[in-house]
């Protein structure tokens, strides 16, 4: 069979084996499913609590926006991730608002 044809599979009566050499027969299915609902599980819950990296530039579109890093003692950085899961947000959108409210209006 060519790899574009496409034919008709039934895992219950003969396991397809790929490439690869994973075999798909209901087992192996139920698993492959079961560890996509995981991980759409996972990105939905980073995505609800504003934790996809890459999102929108805070500059402008298409345009990345500049990075600051700073080095915290350990008890401050505890306290920063505490206050930011508390806001149900990631440290550094969390530090970006206490930063925000301290500088000059822009």
């Amino acid at each position: 069979m060519k790899h574009d044809e496409v034919r008709e599979f039934n895992p219950d009566l003969e396991p397809l084996v790929l490439r690869d050499g994973t075999v798909l027969d209901r087992a192996g299915i139920e698993a492959m499913v079961a560890e996509d609902v995981v991980v759409a599980r996972q990105m939905r819950s980073e995505r609800q609590r504003g934790l996809v990296p890459g999102g929108k530039s805070l500059t402008a579109e298409g345009v990345r926006s500049p990075v600051v890093q700073v080095s915290l003692p350990a008890p401050t950085y505890e306290l920063l991730k505490r206050l930011a899961a508390e806001q149900h947000v990631s440290v550094a959108k969390y530090t970006r608002r206490l930063i925000e409210q301290h500088l000059p209006a822009a």
